[in-house]
């Protein structure tokens, strides 16, 4: 899912209003994403939670299904991912075991839901602004299987 109904600006207002000039592109990314999820009916239930070693950047829920999502934020354009690959890469098996194993931890913590999902957001952040400027945003459900 892409995010093509969702107004990029308006997340970008939101992110540059709450974060300021931020100097953390990784944390502007998970205040877009968490401000994306929001926007299409997603209620955000934890941000950057550690867990022993591990760390989820955002758990999220609707309809009953628990969401752990990784939020990876790039300084490319969607259309440079031929040549630098995409933010969803990054995610590599070990990382992949790493949110699964905290999944685990944190449904076991908090067991009132059933259903989960692993997502992936990548954010597109202009290379060639002084700051960041939102460029693009890529929602990809079901990811991967814990």
């Amino acid at each position: 899912m892409t995010a093509k109904s969702i107004d990029l600006a308006v997340l970008e207002k939101k992110a540059v209003k709450r974060c300021g000039s931020p100097i953390d592109s990784g944390a502007y990314g998970e205040y877009i994403a968490a401000e994306y999820l929001r926007a299409i009916g997603y209620r955000i239930r934890g941000r950057n939670i550690r867990l022993a070693h591990e760390e989820i950047d955002l758990v999220a829920q609707r309809r009953g299904v628990r969401v752990f999502t990784e939020v990876k934020t790039r300084r490319q354009t969607p259309a440079e991912e031929n040549r630098y690959g995409s933010p969803a890469a990054a995610v590599n098996a070990e990382k992949r075991r790493h949110l699964a194993s905290a999944a685990r931890r944190y449904n076991a913590l908090h067991p009132t839901c059933r259903m989960t999902r692993m997502d992936i957001i990548e954010i597109y952040l202009d290379p060639a602004a002084d700051g960041f400027r939102l460029v693009g945003l890529n929602h990809i459900q079901d990811a991967f299987r814990a």
